[in-house]
């Protein structure tokens, strides 16, 4: 190993055992060789080797070799403890070594083979764990796509290696039964695969059926060009055949349709003016007619457009309308708002009232409470400290005093003296601490229901002087937060409100504004607008009315027709049947030009109605030919392909 390498594996017999890493060399021993001469290769080489084979089928020989711990190992790679068993957990004892999926990448090839240290080789596959026979043909398969001798080479050793060497025959030699299926004419190509196959049964046969096929192509071409021969022959005759009477039927139909052009313009004109002599001025008056009918269309027009002109001038002054009562809507909002601005003095009023009485009440409460603690506090301070040692009218030296429960107890209660009888007469520290708290804290609230009693008063003198509620909110800075906070609200209500009132005022002055200096110009335009409709619609109704009466004068003249034998119709008349006698003995169906005409053209047909016979004829034998042949070949390819498929 020179080059550092490229780790392919370990191998690990468990606990007791390092995990040696199995690394291969990036330099190849040999490369651009066939897969067979690779692995010939390899196995002249001491210790195992990695073959990698390329998608080109060509395949390169890397040097493996195993990595030893703390101490030389000497360990092998050896085919025979490779781990090929798909669960996760390996077993180290009887399969130490594990080689890695997809290393054929890791030195941009296509496909692996393992040769061992004992010369044994296998195919890896991507995963190495689940690289079965069947993965191991369809891998095999993928190398015969475009296949050439390199990579039928490779495929025949990853097929060889799963134990079926005979499955690449069977897959090219159905590639290209498939292609000659399709055209068995195209030879060469499957010729050119054959040649990739090894020698064997299977190469034997397509080499067979690649003659045979050449043989039925053969027969195809010549019987198929010779009737293609006797085709062309008869096209040929076809078109000389065809060229004299081709000529004689263009000089006839020329004859025929340049006198039918002149003899039917002479009866068009004759009969033009025999209608005008039965119905006399009637082409003047349908062109009167027309015209007319083109200016009721103007009109019509120009009636739509007015219309629709004066609808928008008319929506334009619905909407400047509908603008004052937009506008009073908007000021009836602000008027609400500012009544409501106006009740908010007497909110406030009310709360401070209210409150006010509250917190003085409160604050009467808090003092007699206050008064009540000063005063047991004043007398607790007053009691005299208790002594330490007993009072002299004890009278037995004794330092607890008379025993209570000692029978007659030194008085004449049956149940002596009470211990407890003389504690009120002491200070006690304990009751004083808590009285001077209670004191304490009744003096906070006091002093605190005193300052907010009198900033409320101070809010209610001003309330009698003022109803601003700006100049009032200068007050509420000295509340106490609850007051400030509840007042407050009023106040930020009542600057909501103005700035309501103020957009709502803002914008029915511009409605009304723009009502104002809008509404003139959109009634005089709704009046040109109307004008202008009444005007298009009285244009329109005249030429409706014209068109009407043209077309009854038209109607009154085609029912009362002139007789054909009036004096000025039937010169007409006359000249009209002329024409129309004259056409038919020019060009019609007994006309000599129409005889010459007809004739010259069944010439024409039948040639080409025989032509038709005949080529019909050879293109069903050349088609019944092919036919044939292809059936042939198609027989002779499916009896090959049973017989490379067993």
């Amino acid at each position: 190993m020179t080059d550092g390498g490229i780790k392919v594996g370990s191998h690990d017999k468990g606990f007791w055992d390092p995990n040696n890493p199995i690394k291969a060399d990036k330099k190849p021993l040999a490369s651009g060789l066939s897969v067979d001469q690779a692995l010939e290769t390899a196995k002249k080489h001491e210790g195992a080797e990695l073959v990698v084979v390329n998608a080109d089928g060509k395949a390169s020989v890397h040097s493996l070799s195993v990595e030893d711990g703390f101490w030389s190992e000497n360990k092998q790679v050896l085919i025979s403890e490779l781990d090929r068993d798909p669960n996760v957990k390996q077993n180290s004892a009887k399969t130490p070594l594990a080689i890695d999926n997809n290393i054929s990448q890791a030195f941009s090839g296509k496909g692996a083979f393992l040769v061992d240290a004992k010369n044994q080789s296998t195919y890896l596959g991507d995963d190495v764990d689940q690289t079965t026979p069947a993965v191991k043909l369809k891998d095999a398969e993928s190398y015969l796509n475009n296949p050439t001798q390199a990579k039928v080479d490779a495929a025949y050793a990853i097929a060889k290696d799963a134990g079926n060497e005979r499955h690449i025959d069977k897959k090219l030699s159905g590639q290209v039964l498939d292609d000659l299926q399709r055209d068995y004419r195209q030879s060469a190509p499957a010729e050119q695969k054959v040649a990739l196959l090894k020698p064997g049964e299977a190469k034997t046969k397509m080499q067979g059926l690649i003659g045979e096929l050449k043989t039925v192509a053969g027969q195809e071409s010549t019987r198929v060009g010779e009737l293609r021969s006797q085709l062309q022959t008869r096209t040929d005759k076809w078109q000389a055949d065809l060229q004299e009477p081709t000529k004689k039927r263009d000089v006839a139909l020329d004859a025929w349709n340049t006198n039918n052009n002149r003899e039917t313009k002479l009866v068009t004109t004759a009969a033009y003016n025999l209608r005008e002599a039965r119905f006399p001025n009637v082409h003047s008056l349908e062109d009167t007619i027309d015209n007319a009918r083109s200016h009721r269309g103007q009109m019509k027009s120009q009636l739509e457009n007015a219309t629709s002109n004066r609808i928008q001038a008319q929506n334009k002054v619905n909407e400047l309308e509908r603008l004052p009562g937009e506008a009073e809507g908007h000021l009836q909002q602000a008027r609400q708002l500012e009544s409501d601005n106006r009740g908010m003095y007497v909110h406030i009023q009310t709360y401070t009232t209210l409150t006010l009485s509250q917190v003085s009440s409160e604050r009467r409460s808090s003092e007699r409470e206050y008064n009540r603690a000063s005063t047991d506090l004043d007398f607790e301070r007053a009691k005299p400290t208790k002594p330490s040692s007993p009072p002299p009218s004890s009278g037995n030296g004794s330092p607890n005093g008379v025993d209570p429960f000692k029978p007659g107890g030194g008085s004449g209660s049956p149940y002596g003296t009470d211990p407890f009888a003389d504690s009120n007469k002491y200070r006690d520290s304990y009751k004083i601490d808590q009285l001077e708290t209670q004191v304490s804290r009744l003096g906070r609230e006091v002093r605190d229901l005193k300052d907010r009693e009198s900033s409320l008063e101070s809010i209610n003198l001003r309330l009698a002087f003022t109803k601003d509620i700006d100049q009032l909110s200068l007050l509420f800075y000295n509340l106490d937060p609850i007051d400030r906070m509840a007042l407050s609200q009023y106040k930020d209500r009542k600057d909501s409100n103005e700035r309501s009132i103020a957009s709502h005022q803002r914008t029915a002055n511009d409605l009304q504004s723009r009502y104002n200096y809008e509404i003139n110009g959109a009634n005089r335009n709704l009046s040109e607008a109307t004008s202008s409709e009444e005007g298009a619609r009285g244009r329109y109704s005249q030429a409706e009315g014209r068109v009407a009466g043209l077309e009854q004068n038209h109607r009154d003249l085609m029912a009362n027709p002139r007789p054909d034998n009036h004096a000025e119709v039937k010169p007409f008349f006359t000249a009209h049947q002329k024409a129309v006698e004259h056409k038919e003995a020019t060009v019609g169906a007994k006309a000599p030009l129409t005889v010459t005409r007809d004739k010259t053209q069944a010439v024409v047909d039948e040639i080409n109605q025989v032509y038709r016979g005949d080529k019909g004829s050879l293109d069903g034998q050349i088609s019944n030919v092919q036919q044939t042949l292809l059936s042939e070949a198609q027989g002779k390819i499916g009896a090959t392909r049973n017989q490379v498929a067993k």
